[in-house]
């Protein structure tokens, strides 16, 4: 909200003929247990069907407008900020263990770290609630997914050290599961993608400040 006030940016759900995002359905989801979610040309970041207080993700924001975003962030503070890529992202999240998720295999510990379908309702959730993970990082898994740098591509059979993706692509990486997704879809290794102008309500974006050094 800072971001769009001081700069008058207008994300893509909020201009030209491809306006719109997907948002929660009111109509169809008046039962406790039935969310339902459709495409509206009166969605965007500041309107999900439902109320949305500042301390919860920004969500229907596509790669295109969290880029811009860390553009303004780098000018404002005069440091260098950008999405993580995938690898870093996975890096992040993992903190060093290498279970399904990182409250580990055991599927009913992940309450205490996630928002998803067992939890959420449907809707995104105050920002750092849930347990942190072993280097503090909150929401790794659940809540809103996470547009990547990366260009969208099969991971390559051989092993690399701290790959940057691509340099070509259609689609945009984007991690870690949703509200709305069952566990095997909230895991550490779990990515999709989609093209850089997407808008949806499940999808959101955390930046990484590069060190001055690198």
């Amino acid at each position: 909200r800072k971001f769009v006030e001081e700069t008058g940016y207008t994300t893509d759900a909020e201009k030209g003929e491809s306006r719109g995002a997907i948002g929660l359905d009111i109509e169809k989801s008046r039962l406790p247990w039935l969310k339902a979610y459709k495409f509206d040309k009166d969605r965007s970041w500041r309107n999900l069907g439902y109320e949305q207080p500042d301390n919860h993700p920004v969500v229907n924001v596509s790669w295109n407008d969290a880029m811009a975003f860390c553009r303004w962030l780098s000018g404002k503070e005069r440091k260098s900020y950008r999405l993580p890529t995938e690898a870093e992202w996975e890096y992040a999240c993992r903190a060093g263990t290498t279970t399904a998720w990182y409250s580990g295999d055991d599927e009913r510990a992940l309450n205490e770290h996630a928002w998803y379908i067992v939890d959420a309702e449907g809707k995104t959730h105050l920002a750092g609630h849930k347990s942190p993970n072993a280097w503090g990082l909150c929401d790794m898994h659940g809540n809103v997914w996470e547009w990547c740098q990366d260009w969208h591509r099969p991971f390559s059979a051989e092993e690399v050290t701290d790959p940057s993706g691509p340099a070509t692509g259609f689609s945009r990486v984007f991690r870690g599961g949703c509200m709305a997704d069952q566990p095997d879809s909230v895991l550490s290794i779990i990515r999709e993608s989609d093209v850089p102008g997407t808008k949806n309500m499940a999808i959101g974006f955390r930046v990484s400040c590069v060190p001055a050094d690198k």
